[in-house]
């Protein structure tokens, strides 16, 4: 993704870091003014796959850590998670 790439309210900087599941990028959320984690699934998700990756957000939510990012927000924008 480039530099001015844009998803939804967020333009995307860089790409951050990758694992199983996905990417993950350093964004700013044109809404609130602030810089965010934005984690996008690298494939197509099945039904099952779009609640396993619900489900890692909302265990993801319940963390309370200073070497983890707090989750503020999870859905989905045009149809993609």
């Amino acid at each position: 993704m480039g530099a001015l790439h844009k998803v939804g309210r967020f333009t995307i900087r860089r790409e951050a870091g990758r694992d199983g599941f996905g990417c993950v990028y350093l964004a700013h959320d044109e809404l609130l003014k602030r810089e965010v984690a934005l984690k996008v699934p690298r494939a197509l998700l099945t039904e099952e796959t779009r609640h396993r990756f619900m489900r890692e957000a909302e265990a993801a939510a319940s963390l309370e850590h200073v070497g983890i990012v707090p989750v503020y927000d999870a859905g989905q924008i045009d149809g993609e998670c």
